[in-house]
């Protein structure tokens, strides 16, 4: 509170100091206050000591320059208060001697006296009074001009003047002290009753703190299991974050391998519909083939027939070339006996000489067409023998072109039968191929609703995994809650130990 007054009543002396140099400025320069009032029946006389003047104007400032000066060293420091009021007390009597002692400037004196009850100090009050009784002794005595204004003051007036300045200090002094002791009966009425309420206040703060250190200690056991919860909560989260994780992946994968599927789906429908239309190309061929083979088949049976006739005709052919071949043998026989019989002739001929020489020509051209006929039946015997032989070799192929139609038109007819097994098969094979078809279709559409449920599966994955995320961050934030909560409870403890301290303390006072 001494800072708060010292700094007021630093203020306060300088206006005060302010006034007193208004006062010298008004009276010494202006000469103001000359003709304006009378003191005791006598003029006043205007001062003519000027160093006196100024020398008591020079007291308050330096007294109030150290008072600065220990306020700003130390603002709470008592002595700035005894400079303050020196300061004031001596600008006071500048005053009074500036204003030619003028009894209307004696009241800054009582002006002094009352602001130093801001102090409520009666030391100060005290020094105020004797010095203000000395300057009024010594201006009765030895300096009447300087402090009345005049060379003669009655005794009466200055005894007036000392018996109300004393009444007044005594007066300030009384309340000072009434004041004082009021204040000393209102502290112990009030620490009697901050007593009260402090056993009051430390019965409450007892059960409050108590109140505080088992909800700190409950508090942090809480904050602690839930701390350890947190974390086991925070793994668990991070494995079901994991496993969200592997299943979206899962999902996924099964939305590629469904659409893989659907894409192999497509190509198996592709691949149906081509068999689908080469199993109605080969039904259709089949039935063309079936067809051709039965017309193959009644060629074989012609051409079988032609064989069989060929074989006959060929076999007619080698009887009527052994028959050649008996008459060429024939010839033969005859060409050598007409050869003989032209040797003969020729013969006959020579033995008749001149007469037998037609006959011997005529015998020598038959010898010639003898060895023709001969030579003819050679080659006709030549040419019957290889007609014969390749006779032999046709009759032979014949038999085999017979034995190979035979299985020829055996195997048409099996073929035929085959034929006629594959058209069934054929047919089969496109209704089991329309079954396939109509069961790929539905493959497809269920392979459809499986890639929209496995697609709303992976959302829902990913929905998971996200609100797993969430949750992991909101376990992040909860364990920070908790460790903030444990950092709390043992703020509190630490504050209960606080103010179970404090409230020692003030049981102790």
């Amino acid at each position: 509170m001494s800072k708060q007054k010292n700094n007021m009543m630093l203020y306060i002396s300088a206006g005060v100091l302010a006034i007193s140099l208004l006062v010298h400025f008004l009276a010494r320069q202006l000469h103001f206050f000359g003709d304006m009032m009378h003191h005791s029946g006598n003029a006043m006389i205007m001062n003519s000591n000027p160093q006196a003047l100024n020398l008591l104007l020079l007291l308050p400032i330096v007294m109030l320059i150290i008072a600065f000066w220990m306020y700003a060293r130390r603002p709470d420091d008592p002595k700035v208060a005894l400079f303050n009021t020196l300061s004031m007390v001596f600008s006071s009597m500048s005053m009074i001697s500036g204003g030619n002692g003028d009894v209307v400037f004696h009241f800054s004196i009582f002006m002094v006296i009352a602001i130093l009850c801001f102090y409520e100090n009666i030391r100060l009050i005290t020094i105020a009074t004797v010095l203000f009784a000395v300057q009024h002794i010594a201006g009765f005595i030895w300096f009447p001009r300087l402090v009345f204004g005049t060379e003669t003051y009655s005794l009466i007036m200055l005894i007036g003047h000392a018996f109300f300045l004393i009444c007044t200090s005594v007066a300030v002094s009384l309340q000072i002290m009434s004041n004082q002791r009021y204040k000393r009966t209102y502290q112990q009425e009030q620490q009697l009753e901050r007593g009260r309420i402090v056993d009051a206040l430390t019965q409450r703060l007892n059960a409050v703190v108590q109140g505080i250190a088992n909800g700190s200690s409950e508090l942090m056991h809480i904050a602690s299991s839930a701390t350890m919860h947190g974390e086991e909560m925070n793994t668990r989260i991070d494995g079901v974050a994991r496993g969200s994780s592997l299943q979206k992946d899962q999902a996924s994968l099964a939305l590629d391998a469904v659409a893989q599927n659907n894409q192999q789906l497509e190509q198996i429908r592709a691949a149906i519909d081509l068999v689908l239309r080469r199993s109605d190309e080969t039904a259709n061929f089949t039935e063309i083939s079936n067809q051709s083979l039965q017309q193959l088949n009644q060629e074989m049976e012609l051409l079988l027939q032609a064989v069989q006739q060929s074989r006959a005709h060929i076999r007619s052919l080698q009887q009527h070339s052994q028959n050649i071949s008996q008459i060429t043998g024939f010839i033969q026989e005859i060409a050598a006996q007409t050869q003989l019989l032209a040797l003969n002739a020729s013969i006959e001929s020579a033995r008749a000489g001149e007469a037998g020489k037609g006959f011997a020509v005529v015998a020598q051209e038959i010898q010639k067409l003898a060895h023709l006929s001969a030579d003819s039946a050679k080659q006709i015997t030549s040419f019957l023998a290889e007609m014969t032989s390749d006779t032999v070799k046709s009759a032979d192929s014949m038999e085999q072109v017979n034995t190979r139609l035979d299985a020829g038109v055996a195997a048409t007819k099996q073929t035929r039968d085959t034929l006629e097994s594959i058209w069934k098969h054929s047919a089969e094979v496109g209704q089991g191929v329309q079954h396939i078809l109509q069961s790929s279709q539905l493959v497809s559409a269920s392979s459809v609703h499986i890639s929209g449920s496995v697609e709303h599966i992976a959302g829902i994955a990913t929905a998971f995994v996200n609100s797993c995320n969430e949750a992991k961050e909101t376990a992040g934030r909860q364990h920070t809650a908790n460790q903030e909560a444990v950092r709390v409870a043992h703020s509190l403890t630490t504050a209960s130990e606080g103010l179970q301290r404090v409230i020692d303390q003030l049981r102790a006072e």
